[in-house]
């Protein structure tokens, strides 16, 4: 859970050696980004849908969160949301 009107680092990492998503748009909408960090480079105040890791990566999401609220969440690659790839970030 997060604290509205913080800043925070959600470091996301992928230990798997398939691609998953961090997939909310809710949520996204719900935090204002300051940037998005990943191996290749930062992107400054992007608007996201979903991240996409790579197997074996990890990124960076710095942000402040806004809006309180539960938001569900889920892996966007095909069938992963049924097997189970989902859950809910939560805005206090």
């Amino acid at each position: 859970a997060f604290k509205a009107g913080k800043t925070y680092d959600l470091h996301l990492v992928n230990k798997a050696g398939t691609t998953h998503t961090f997939t909310s748009d809710d949520f996204f909408k719900a935090i204002a980004v300051r940037k998005l960090v990943a191996p290749g480079g930062t992107d400054e105040a992007p608007y996201i849908e979903n991240i996409a890791l790579e197997g074996g990566t990890a990124k960076d999401l710095y942000f402040v969160a806004v809006k309180p609220g539960t938001y569900a969440l889920h892996c966007a690659q095909p069938f992963h949301a049924t097997l189970g790839m989902t859950g809910e970030i939560t805005i206090q």
